[in-house]
């Protein structure tokens, strides 16, 4: 999750906060959303300060998972002054290299704490300077470091680079335009329009058919389309599916993902997706019935109704207790 969303909304904030006993949370400082919006001129946007995000820290991040130093985009130096800062005041949040970092920077970010974030993912198209950078970062640290990939999540590219965690930020890209996206374990993530998969030509889109047949998604849901007509529909749950598969084989390889949540709608698309999975099958019809209950309750005022569905949907449903996000975490030394 990202301060810079939850300080425009205490709604998005305290929902995704209370399921911290349940999940593991990483707070992300909002620096790429400040820096877009300050590169873009907003007139609306109250930058974000490293007092604010100090004091957000101690209030209501201290407990999460991890959370992560206010980085400066491709300033390494104010970085630097920022992470010393918190450390200070006695906050521990993970180190960020900036993409122009030099690569020594680790070794002194491997004394403050193992989880170290590696940014450059979410703004660069050349995966193999990342892919290079991953591997010398974490060599410079002699293999110690659990790294964090902001924004990288290429497949299989991830499982063959020294990484600890990732995040998945795209996930509302497609499913706006009505593409399906589905995980295949070969081919990782694959999307059509959902027209060319409903009667598929080629055989890219038979192959994508044959997945969702076995998930459950008959033809039926996938001509309705009622079914696209809001943003909750099935290009989003269905995606949101998509990545959760990702997920779950990511964590058979020692890789975790995070998904990187925007707003409440999303957080409560997620859960209800969560819901509605039994291993590789989704129930479509169920996973719209819970988000409707939870949007529902929200619009009524019972938030903390809303909290304890989603707390009981975790609880039950996954193991956010998970090895791979553990202290003794081992990640495969690449040279």
């Amino acid at each position: 999750m990202s301060h810079a969303f939850f300080r425009e909304n205490e709604t998005f904030r305290e929902a995704s906060l209370s399921l911290n006993p349940y999940s593991n949370i990483m707070i992300d400082s909002g620096a790429y959303t400040n820096f877009t919006a300050l590169q873009k001129g907003n007139k609306n946007w109250k930058p974000i300060t490293l007092q604010e995000y100090a004091a957000a820290c101690k209030t209501y991040y201290r407990d999460t998972w991890q959370y992560v130093t206010l980085d400066v985009i491709m300033k390494p130096k104010e970085t630097l002054d920022n992470l010393n800062a918190m450390y200070e005041v006695g906050l521990k949040p993970m180190p960020v290299l900036t993409l122009n970092s030099p690569i020594d920077e680790m070794r002194e970010y491997i004394k403050l704490n193992r989880r170290i974030c590696l940014s450059g993912g979410a703004i660069s198209s050349n995966d193999k300077l990342i892919g290079r950078r991953i591997i010398d970062a974490f060599n410079a640290t002699e293999g110690k470091a659990q790294i964090h990939a902001l924004g990288f999540m290429r497949f299989p590219d991830v499982y063959n680079l020294p990484i600890a965690t990732m995040d998945a930020s795209s996930m509302n890209g497609g499913a706006r335009y009505g593409n399906l996206i589905v995980f295949d374990k070969k081919r990782g993530l694959m999307s059509a329009h959902w027209s060319e998969v409903a009667k598929p030509k080629n055989e890219k889109n038979k192959h994508i058919l044959g997945i969702l047949l076995r998930s459950g998604i008959g033809v039926d849901l996938l001509t309705d389309k009622s079914n696209y007509a809001t943003s909750m529909g099935i290009p989003s749950l269905l995606t949101l599916f998509a990545y959760l598969q990702y997920a779950n084989e990511s964590t058979k390889h020692g890789v975790g993902l995070f998904f990187s949540l925007s707003s409440l709608l999303w957080l409560q698309m997620t859960v209800s997706v969560i819901g509605a999975t039994d291993g590789h099958r989704f129930d479509f019809i169920l996973a719209r019935k819970i988000l409707m209950e939870l949007r529902t309750l929200v619009k009524e005022g019972q938030n903390d109704r809303m909290h304890s569905i989603m707390h009981e949907i975790l609880r039950t449903k996954t193991d956010y207790n998970t090895n791979i996000l553990s202290d003794n975490q081992v990640v495969t030394r690449l040279t």
